[in-house]
């Protein structure tokens, strides 16, 4: 079931803004075939190989035998060892929020578990930022490394015995200004799992609870609504993360804090006359948090990230 948590707003009314970001969370509860909302896409590349091995369904498999999110995944097959020689990709597109055109961010994440042929029989993750037309290899960036961050410390792999579920999440940035992405453009990845010529009867590689999320940088975030700012410091931080309001706020807004891998952490409210909020991250692990700020029916009028470090 995909779940379109949040979407992206642009209204633009004399001097008023309201800005959000896009939101994308796929846990393969849907119809089994397809994962697909108004501005996103997954499909099963039968093009470059008919007999394309992933599948979406519930698994079936001595190792790989359960999802994160039950009972589907996306999987090299439900029940089958997978085949030799054989080259087979999912590939999930995306329309393009203010997460490139504006602040040239945006996450991937998920999480993944894999029993394969350590090296010689191994998946990737690819991304285009010009809807086909170039491929990264996220793993090995090559002259892009300035460009992809692994926000779990290092980069997943996609090969051998992960012994279990593990997570990943990617940073990409800075892509806006060499590729020109922006707003209403489409960015691809695609997952891809190759293997050799030996046969070991080995259960392949699963996917689960994707997600992707354009997000503004660190620093200083903006809510045009009737002129009004909000700043976060320190950022980094220790044990206390404000946010501090140019003029005080009218009405109630909310602030909801997520990890990088869209988990809920944390909300607090603010309400009339509030001009600086802070919320106690001492307890919270050391990494980068997503916030976003939204009014009392909901819409997204700002949000951003921070670093928790001690």
């Amino acid at each position: 079931m995909i779940k379109r948590i949040l979407t992206f707003l642009l209204l633009s009314l004399t001097n008023t803004f309201v800005i959000g970001q896009n939101y994308y969370n796929i846990t393969f509860e849907g119809t089994g075939v397809y994962e697909n909302d108004w501005r996103h896409k997954l499909f099963i590349d039968t093009i470059s190989n008919a007999n394309n091995i992933w599948q979406i369904g519930a698994p079936h498999k001595a190792i790989l035998a359960s999802a994160i999110s039950a009972p589907n995944v996306i999987i090299t097959d439900t029940a089958n060892f997978y085949p030799i020689n054989d080259t087979s990709s999912f590939i999930l597109s995306h329309v393009a929020d203010l997460g490139f055109s504006m602040v040239n961010q945006m996450v991937i994440s998920g999480s993944y578990a894999v029993y394969s042929d350590t090296l010689t029989d191994i998946g990737s993750i690819e991304f285009s930022p010009n809807n086909g037309g170039l491929w990264i290899d996220l793993n090995n960036p090559l002259s892009y490394a300035a460009n992809v961050v692994f926000n779990t410390g290092t980069a997943p792999v996609f090969s051998g015995n992960s012994n279990g579920w593990k997570q990943f999440s990617i940073l990409l940035t800075g892509f806006n200004p060499t590729f020109n992405i922006q707003y209403g453009d489409t960015v691809l990845w695609r997952f891809t799992f190759k293997s050799d010529g030996v046969q070991t009867n080995k259960d392949g590689i699963m996917f689960d609870s994707l997600y992707v999320w354009d997000v503004p940088p660190i620093g200083i975030q903006m809510i045009h609504i009737e002129e009004k700012e909000v700043r976060t410091y320190p950022n980094p931080a220790k044990t206390i993360i404000y946010f501090d309001f140019k003029k005080k706020l009218e009405g109630a807004y909310l602030i909801k804090v997520y990890s990088t891998l869209g988990n809920y952490i944390n909300e607090m409210m603010i309400t009339d006359s509030k001009k600086e909020l802070s919320i106690d991250i001492k307890n919270y692990l050391d990494g980068i948090y997503l916030f976003s700020i939204q009014d009392k029916v909901g819409t997204i009028i700002s949000s951003g990230k921070f670093i928790k470090k001690n």
